[in-house]
Formats: C-alpha cells, sequence, structure tokens
C-alpha cells in the first residue's frame, strides 16, 4: 500500500482515517474487526528458520547476531519475499538493543537506500550520509537489511492534550544515547533549547537524535500541558536535521 516512506505519502493512501484528539490531527486506521491475521516477528524467526525459508547469507547474518528477542519482519515474515527483498529485524527491549549496537559492526552502505531518502524526504544526500547509520539500514553479503527497536512495554498514547504553536527552526542539545530515540516515534530529551522534547514520526531521523548532541532542527513547535515539544514529520512543515555536533 506505501510505496514510499514518509509522513506526506501516508496521507495518499485510501484507507480509513480517524481523528486524534490529542494532537488535533488524522491517522491512518484499521479497525480490530478488520484483522484477519496477526503475525509477529519473534515467532516468524524460529518458523522461518525451522523451515529453510530464508537466503543462506540471511543465516550467517542471524548467526553473527543471535536470535535472542530478535525478530524478522516484513515480506519474509508475510511469506512474500521477492527476489530483492530486504530483511526486515526487530529487535526487542532496551539491553538488547543496546548490546546489538555495540556488538554490531554493520555491513556495506545501501547507496540505493541513502538516495531514495534524500529523495522522499526532501533533503541533501550529504545531510542523510551525515546521520545514516549502517547498524540500523545496509547492505551485508549482497543481502539487504533493516533493523528496528521496539520496547515490549509501549508508551500508552494519547496522554497529554497539545496544541500547534507554529513552524520552529532552530539549534538544540540533546540528552544523546536514549533508548527512547530508537522506537517509534523517537523521543529525545532536550538539555539546551527552546523545546523540552523532540518526536520524531520520520525513521530516517532517529539515530540522528540517538547518536548526536548538538542539532538544527525544523519542525512544528507544539505545547503538550505545560511542556513544549518539537514534531518532526507534521504534515504542514517539512522537517529538518542538521548535525552540528
Amino acid at each position: 500500500m506505501l510505496k514510499r516512506y514518509g509522513v506526506k505519502n501516508v496521507l495518499n493512501l485510501t484507507q480509513e482515517f480517524s481523528y486524534e484528539p490529542c494532537f488535533g490531527v488524522t491517522f491512518p486506521v484499521v479497525k480490530l474487526a478488520e484483522v484477519v491475521a496477526h503475525f509477529r516477528p519473534i515467532e516468524a524467526t524460529k518458523r522461518l528458520l525451522d523451515g529453510g525459508l530464508l537466503p543462506s547469507v540471511a543465516y550467517e547474518l542471524l548467526e553473527e547476531l543471535g536470535t535472542d528477542n530478535v525478530g524478522v519482519g516484513g515480506s519474509y515474515m508475510l511469506g512474500i519475499p521477492h527476489s530483492s527483498s530486504d530483511l526486515d529485524l526487530v529487535v526487542y527491549g532496551q539491553k538488547r538493543a543496546f548490546d546489538f549496537l555495540e556488538e554490531f559492526k554493520g555491513g556495506e552502505q545501501d547507496e540505493e537506500w541513502i538516495r531514495e531518502a534524500s529523495e522522499n524526504y526532501s533533503i541533501g544526500e550529504s545531510t542523510v550520509r551525515t546521520i545514516y547509520d549502517v547498524r540500523a539500514r545496509g547492505v551485508y553479503k549482497g543481502l539487504k537489511y533493516s533493523v528496528s527497536f521496539v520496547d515490549p512495554n509501549p508508551l500508552k498514547p494519547c496522554t497529554e492534550v497539545c496544541r500547534k504553536l507554529g513552524p520552529f527552526e532552530g539549534e538544540v542539545e540533546v540528552e544523546g544515547n536514549e533508548y527512547s530515540a530508537l522506537l517509534y516515534p523517537a523521543r529525545a530529551t532536550v538539555v539546551r533549547g527552546v523545546p523540552d522534547e523532540v518526536v520524531s514520526y520520520e525513521g530516517v531521523f532517529s539515530m540522528a537524535l540517538f547518536k548526536f548532541k548538538r542539532l538544527r532542527l525544523r519542525g512544528m513547535l507544539m505545547e503538550c500541558n505545560s511542556r513544549r515539544v518539537l514534531v518532526l514529520g507534521d504534515r504542514e512543515v517539512l522537517p529538518r536535521v542538521e548535525v552540528l555536533l
């Protein structure tokens, strides 16, 4: 359904949208009654490994990474892979995420993804290369892979009521190395700057919020109760992330 990533492309979907009062916007939804099957990456990993349903290089990669709290998602999980399918990996839990990032050095850079990300998000290719991290996405012996990080105990949604203050662009300093920055949406605590927190609904910026501390950001500034939150991925403001330090 979604041929290209990015919030602006999600808005073009024909599926049902539901109004979310906390943020004052609509989100695409799938009703529970419409769910035919629930696929779980952890369960898929065992099924795929036992059934010999992965490319041989995928077994090498999973052997290197280990399968403890690591699941396989995407087209392989669904049973619909094609010859150029990526291996989509899902890493569960904070400790596993930090161990993964410390131990896995990654493969080669995915040059095709870098070019596509530059086009999809309307940001310069040099910027994409700066925020790119081969541990989260790359090419391992010819096999493309991507890594997502998931909290087994996600935050409860819609706990604050927010209102838009308007577009914001400026320098901020974030905490850095926060587990919440790896998740979706990515959340980074601001230690110096106008907003109190940065929240990104564009996954391309997640590793930048995790790895770097000083950034120049553009997004929608919102007031959520008494906190100021800078949202990257608001449909009215084209997001921008520039690494300063």
